[in-house]
This record gives C-alpha cells, structure tokens and sequence, in this order.
C-alpha cells in the first residue's frame, strides 16, 4: 500500500518512511500541496486523491491521517505498558523466589539434615552457571537428604 501513495506535491515531496499509518499523514500533506499552491485554499471542499483519506478538504484528510497515527501510537503505547508490567511482575515473583534459592546455595546444612526444595521453574537447573545443581550434588555427597517437591500453584 505504502509505493502506492501519492507522495510529491508541486514544490515539494516526501520520501516513505515505511510506517504506513506515518506515510499517509506525509501524503495527506503532499495530497493538499499538489491540490492547492497555497495553504488559504486547504479548508475547501476537494476531491480526494487517496480512497483512505477521510473528510471534504486537505485540513481533513491531514488530520484524519494524523489522528489514525496518534490512535495507533496511543495503542501501542497501552500494549507496551502492559506488557512491562506483566514482566516486571513476573520478575518480581521470581525474584522473591530467587532470593530464597540464592539463601539456599549459600546455606551450610549439618549432615543428616533433610531438606526440601521446591521446583519453581524448569531453568532453576541451570540457574547462575549451575550453582544450584553443584550445591544439591554437594548436599547429596554430605549425606544431607534433598528431596523435591512440585512448586505451589494459586491454582
């Protein structure tokens, strides 16, 4: 759609700009520059040069294209915003999570000791370049009891 897009008007031109809702509001422009020679002339009634354009004069098609754009942006905006909110809640579950591991690895249990971990995620295996593995093999070769159990879910 956008090679298809009127782009030059009598003295100027746009190039694309490979975002098409942007495109449209640069060939709005270009639309009205080639229509008319003079702005004063942009608010009458002309016919479109673009099916997409929306409204009766070069005003409208401009700021059509241009509320299509800041609609798009503003909704990019919202996905964006609730997608780094899901992460940084999904990071600050697993970091309180992580915070017990990292207490894990670091604690030194006696002997016969039991202990219980629980699996909270697939990647835990390899978590910090395997350090928990090499902390339950250690475990293990003390004579320590480690046992699994599945990870609690709100479920």
């Amino acid at each position: 759609m956008t090679a298809e897009m009127r782009m030059d008007a009598y003295y100027y031109g746009f190039t694309f700009t490979g975002e098409e809702t942007v495109d449209r509001v640069l060939s709005a422009v270009a639309c009205a520059g080639k229509a008319y020679h003079h702005t004063d002339n942009w608010g009458e009634k002309t016919p479109k040069y673009e099916d997409f354009f929306r409204g009766d004069s070069p005003i409208d098609w401009i700021q059509s294209m241009a509320d299509d754009a800041a609609a798009q942006i503003k909704q990019l905006r919202a996905e964006l915003d609730q997608a780094v909110a899901t992460i940084e809640d999904r990071n600050a579950e697993l970091d309180g999570r992580l915070t017990g591991w990292t207490s894990f690895t670091k604690a030194q249990p006696a002997a016969g000791q039991k202990i219980e971990i629980e699996m909270i995620d697939n990647l835990l295996g390899l978590w910090s370049g395997g350090q928990l593995v090499n902390k339950i093999e250690s475990m293990l070769a003390n004579g320590i009891d480690v046992k699994w159990r599945p990870a609690k879910t709100d479920n």
